[in-house]
């Protein structure tokens, strides 16, 4: 769940399952507004395509439904670093992950820059 939190004055992440309690604030403050959570609003385009180091790249590209070789997405940059994640996709700029782990590989990683959830992304350094 991604939340406003008034301690940390910023947008979050949050796990349902940890929150124990909760209590009715009262009006919502303008500074909650989901409109100001940069990383919500932001739109990321994503263009994965087989890890490059593969020995059977068509397979993937059959598995995923690929058009011409890459699947395009577009993520909420919040998004991102647990979608990377959840799906093994290499994000190094050199395909430098075990194409046997992660299959996918981001060809276009300078569209990671300021994306703030690419603590949870296979390879990635924050950038920005």
């Amino acid at each position: 769940m991604r939340a406003h939190d008034e301690r940390r004055d910023g947008f979050r992440d949050f796990v349902l399952t940890r929150i124990q309690q909760a209590e009715v604030i009262g009006p919502i403050p303008t500074s909650a507004n989901r409109e100001l959570d940069e990383q919500w609003m932001r739109i990321v385009p994503m263009e994965l395509v087989p890890h490059p180091d593969l020995e059977q790249p068509l397979a993937v590209v059959a598995d995923y439904g690929m058009t011409r070789g890459v699947l395009q997405l577009r993520l909420r940059a919040s998004l991102v670093g647990y979608v990377t994640q959840f799906w093994g996709i290499d994000t190094t700029s050199d395909h430098s992950l075990d194409p046997m782990r992660h299959q996918l590989w981001l060809r276009n990683t300078a569209t990671l820059y300021g994306v703030e959830s690419l603590e949870f992304a296979p390879g990635t350094k924050i950038l920005g």
